[in-house]
């Protein structure tokens, strides 16, 4: 069986904004085998800031995605 993994990206409007940056997103957890015997994990992941809701989402996703890969492959 492999191990599976999932995640939710929390995004917020900022105010006041962070220069151009608009929008903040963060994975705070991901999900290991998602379904009954499941396993919450909270990886040191940033917060990271776009001008736009996907910027800052797309960044978020990326940085998750990176680590998931890691932990396929140790």
């Amino acid at each position: 069986m492999s191990i599976e993994f999932d995640y939710f990206v929390e995004l917020k409007e900022l105010n006041p904004t962070m220069g151009d940056n608009r929008f903040a997103a963060k994975v705070p957890y991901v999900v290991k085998n998602p379904g009954k015997n499941f396993e919450r994990i909270y990886p040191p992941l940033h917060e990271w800031w776009g001008r736009t809701r996907e910027e800052a989402e797309s960044k978020a996703r990326a940085e998750a995605n990176t680590w998931i890969e890691k932990q396929k492959s140790s």
